[in-house]
């Protein structure tokens, strides 16, 4: 007989799967990541978790020196790709520089 709690082991097991199997679904080595945001808090934590999977980083961020601090850093670590653009996305004219950099240096995202 069906009961909640074999409903929830039945799930379990399947989230299990899905998580042993999730590594094959998605393939970040080799794939360029644009990170925003990337000199602190949230950002700087996406980029470390992208390295560390190996992607190719774009890192953008105001803060110019702490995000060449952290592509260095995340380059000898992890052995990965990290270009730094300094832009404030507060402000629209920085769409368009930051359009320009990615085409300048050849980088898809």
């Amino acid at each position: 007989a069906w009961s909640p709690l074999a409903g929830c082991f039945l799930f379990l097991r399947k989230v299990n799967r899905c998580i042993r199997y999730t590594g094959a679904m998605f393939a970040y080595q080799g794939k360029t990541a644009l990170v925003t945001g990337a000199s602190v808090g949230i950002g700087r934590a996406f980029a470390c978790e992208l390295a560390r999977r190996g992607m190719t980083l774009i890192l953008i961020s105001r803060a110019e020196s702490m995000l060449q601090e952290l592509a260095e850093q995340l380059q000898r670590e992890y052995h990965i790709q990290a270009h730094v653009i300094a832009a404030d996305l507060s402000v629209e004219a920085s769409i368009p520089h930051i359009v320009q950099q990615l085409a300048e240096r050849q980088l898809n995202v």
